[in-house]
């Protein structure tokens, strides 16, 4: 608490029009970062303290992305970002997070919001290649993690293919990071986003909010439909696997997560089915 604290000191220096020094409520829940709750004189604000090291994570590279989705239908507020200073200051947005009974106009809401996100410039922005990305983190273990994730990992390699095309994503659209209210959708925390397919986050949606096929027809509708089935399961299957090993270097070792690694391979065994 003492550094967020110190950190309200420079109240006068956020794009709010505050007329006194905001005041700390308490925690909200976060898994990278230090979040607070803060009342102030233009209403409640949240400040965000920055881990040093978060795996995957650039914070200049989501200070880039930031400046680009302020304002866009799924990102409409301000923001105080200082991420030489370690920390970020935006208003606190009411909403609910969404659950697998979501209804299917939500989803298609939700469609045209990750639609909007892909049309953005990825000029300067890196990219991310997701099984790229899972090699550097099982390369931190000795002998590369487990030999099942190693066999799994193998597999989603020698299915994939190259995108078309790289789009802006946000890569963590968990329904943590989502919230739906009357103003429609809100994404929220950008810290892992980065230029990649544009199956990433239409994959991540389906998979952490156990779509069926309706409801994932009425995700996709805003692309008109047009994405692969096969492709669709193998994104899945390596987003999860991405998941798995992201919280083997959170936590600093390999756990044995045998649910995990069944539902990878259903995943991929389903993809397969598809000729």
């Amino acid at each position: 608490m003492e550094e967020a604290e110190r950190l309200l000191d420079e109240w006068r220096s956020w794009p709010y029009s505050l007329t006194s020094r905001p005041v700390l409520v308490g925690r909200l829940p976060s898994e990278t970062n230090r979040a607070f709750r803060l009342s102030s004189s233009t209403g409640p604000l949240v400040l965000r303290i920055n881990s040093l090291e978060v795996a995957g994570v650039n914070r200049l590279q989501e200070s880039k992305i930031l400046g680009r989705v302020v304002g866009t239908s799924f990102f409409d507020c301000h923001i105080a970002n200082y991420p030489d200073r370690g920390y970020l200051v935006m208003p606190f947005l009411s909403g609910v997070h969404p659950q697998p009974h979501i209804k299917s106009d939500q989803l298609l809401e939700l469609g045209l919001a990750i639609s909007e996100l892909q049309s953005l410039s990825v000029q300067g922005i890196r990219r991310l290649d997701p099984i790229a990305q899972i090699h550097s983190y099982i390369d931190e273990f000795p002998a590369g993690g487990s030999n099942e994730v190693k066999a799994i990992l193998a597999r989603v390699t020698a299915a994939r293919t190259e995108p078309s095309q790289f789009v802006l994503c946000h890569f963590d659209l968990l329904p943590e990071n989502l919230l739906i209210s009357d103003r429609g959708w809100t994404l929220l925390d950008w810290e892992f986003a980065a230029a990649s397919d544009p199956l990433v986050d239409f994959a991540t949606v389906v998979e952490s909010l156990h779509l069926d096929r309706d409801k994932t027809n009425a995700l996709l509708t805003a692309v008109g439909g047009e994405i692969d089935d096969q492709k669709l399961l193998q994104m899945r299957a390596t987003l999860r696997l991405l998941w798995l090993v992201w919280r083997w270097c959170r936590s600093g070792k390999i756990e044995r997560s045998t649910p995990e690694l069944i539902r990878i391979n259903q995943l991929m065994d389903a993809a397969e089915r598809i000729r």
